[in-house]
């Protein structure tokens, strides 16, 4: 009954896990209540081909070979029976399931799990395309709610933080008239504040941008048969400007953004020079020659803040250079390239997406040299609910990519000192970590043949163990990352290779450790998110970031393969 349980369990799960259909098989398989641990001794029984830990492509087909020896009767593999020959020798196939997969053998001595990864592999130098997609609605580009970060908030901050007169301080305008000649020298400048407001359009989006209570001060001097200087006043009630900012995807993957057809509406003009102290010409001056350059100065301010800010904040939006794992106990870097790859703007909003490179070094020895590529599952293009103001696709292949990169390097391995009896034990991952979503939308992780090496009385103690279970996401907000936790209630397969000579108690002390330890493994990476460093487009928001909201909606779609978020950006501290 021993055997059987564990058989009918693992095998459940791995089918579950494996990305069968419903109909296939019961998903609950995944939801017990706490840990199990499934323990094999193999005894006489083994299994050769497939050799532990092995890579099988899709392209070749799902039979997989399964060939082994010192079977005794009663044999099953994955539940099934196979009739060995008198020498214990025998031979069947199983069908393989994308992504870990688990070879159950069981005999009337022993039992043996061997766990192969299946699937298509992608060159850890091909990026992984469209592996985030961004969809802004037309509440992402305004909004109401002040805490929002629109692109109106974010013009808004830029705006804010920019002497929109400032070309005009310092400068002198002069001129000549019949019989003689004329200079304003500005003085001094000032306004109460400036609005902005964006619309999406075809093409990038529509602004209209307000700055009241627009003051110049200078010195005119009016120079006929005398000299005449005095100070000099121009006000606005307000300088309306308008006009569209143009969006365009280079083929450097970069986002540009243009003003064009921008307008400046000035009103409520006024100037005050005690003009009966002039010979002449002062409304000329200042209504036609100095009214003009400050509505040059206005719009073109208005204008470069505008494109340059908004062009800065979508290139901005993206992942960070790197991802550091040190924080969680392994010693891993992660390098990330990314650029847009697509970009679209329409009357109802922008949509973009990006390609991106998770990038780790690679040694000779490194497990990652050997492998034949991280774990490609594909994906498909997912819609954003219009409703969001914000919306945000992540493909799966993007993070079992992530996972290779820190498996590849070496990165997962780890040691853990102080197991009481046995001292040191090192966890060694020989396949990376992958993820897959299950047909409830559930999100499942899988780490197949970690070996655990340990030494007890001069002599080595070897196992090797699997590790599966479901996953719960969540939005970090202080990270701006998807963190990733296992649910504390793993299944475990653990196969003892060489522990003839432990005895029960030093045997159940590395099982709780590996309780303990190897559900970190599954899911080490807190992926981060795209997000908006600030500083650079207000300097007054350097600690800042704009980031998704930690209220907004999170799913798995197992149809595309990708991870939904839908909500809006939030102006948050950064960490």
């Amino acid at each position: 009954m021993r055997f059987l349980r564990r058989t009918v369990a693992l095998v459940v799960l791995g089918l579950a896990a494996l990305g069968c259909s419903a109909e296939e098989v019961t998903p609950i398989a995944l939801d017990q209540a706490e840990p199990v641990v499934e323990e094999n001794e193999p005894v006489e029984l083994q299994i050769l081909t497939p050799k532990r830990g092995t890579f099988f492509e899709a392209k070749d087909g799902d039979q997989i070979l399964v060939k082994g020896l010192g079977a005794s009767p009663g044999l099953t593999i994955n539940g099934e029976p196979v009739i060995p020959d008198e020498y214990g020798t025998f031979s069947t196939t199983v069908t393989a399931r994308t992504g870990l997969n688990l070879i159950r053998a069981v005999d009337e001595d022993g039992s043996l799990d061997v766990p192969f990864l299946f699937g298509q592999y992608a060159s850890p130098s091909k990026p992984v395309s469209s592996a985030v997609t961004v969809r802004i609605n037309s509440g992402g580009f305004k909004s109401t709610d002040p805490k929002n970060a629109t692109l109106t908030r974010l013009a808004q901050l830029a705006l804010d933080d920019t002497n929109l007169l400032a070309q005009l301080k310092g400068q002198t305008y002069s001129g000549t008239f019949t019989g003689g000649s004329w200079s304003f020298k500005v003085t001094s400048t000032s306004y109460s504040g400036s609005k902005v407001s964006f619309s999406p359009r075809t093409g990038g989006a529509s602004f209209q941008a307000t700055v009241s209570n627009v003051k110049v001060n200078g010195t005119l001097m009016v120079k006929v048969l005398f000299t005449k200087t005095d100070d000099a006043t121009i006000g606005l009630t307000s300088a309306n400007v308008t006009g569209n900012i143009d969006a365009s995807l280079s083929s450097g993957g970069t986002l540009g953004a243009a003003g064009t057809g921008v307008k400046t509406t000035l009103n409520g003009f006024s100037y005050d020079s005690d003009n009966a102290g002039f010979p002449c010409c002062v409304d000329w001056i200042l209504t036609k020659i100095m009214q003009e350059q400050v509505e040059s100065a206005v719009r073109d301010s208005v204008r470069k803040v505008l494109e340059t800010k908004v062009a800065f904040a979508l290139n901005e939006l993206g992942f960070p250079a790197s991802i550091d794992l040190s924080s969680s106990g392994y010693p891993a870097t992660i390098g990330i390239k990314q650029r847009f790859d697509s970009a679209s703007f329409t009357s109802s909003g922008a949509s973009l997406t990006a390609r991106v490179h998770f990038t780790a070094k690679v040694d000779a020895d490194d497990p990652g040299k050997a492998a034949p590529g991280w774990f490609e599952v594909g994906s498909k293009p997912l819609t954003v609910s219009s409703s969001a103001a914000f919306g945000l696709t992540v493909s799966i292949d993007a993070l079992n990519q992530a996972l290779h990169a820190a498996w590849a390097q070496g990165g997962l391995e780890r040691t853990v000192d102080g197991v009481p009896t046995v001292g040191s034990v090192k966890l060694t991952p020989t396949m990376p970590p992958v993820v897959l979503v299950t047909p409830e939308g559930k999100l499942y992780a899988g780490i197949g043949e970690v070996i655990v090496d340990a030494m007890l009385a001069g002599k080595p103690v070897k196992a090797a163990l699997t590790v599966q279970d479901l996953v719960t996401a969540s939005l970090d907000g202080k990270a701006g990352a998807l963190t990733l936790t296992t649910s504390k209630q793993p299944l475990i397969s653990l196969t003892w290779l060489e522990a003839s000579h432990v005895v029960p108690v030093v045997r159940d002390t590395i099982k709780k450790m590996v309780i303990d330890q190897a559900p970190s493994m599954l899911v080490p990476i807190a992926l981060p998110l795209p997000s908006i460093p600030l500083a650079g487009i207000a300097p007054s928001q350097a600690k800042s970031v704009a980031a998704i909201a930690p209220t907004s909606l999170l799913s798995f779609d197992a149809d595309t393969n990708r991870a939904r978020i839908q909500g809006s950006l939030v102006i948050l501290p950064l960490k």
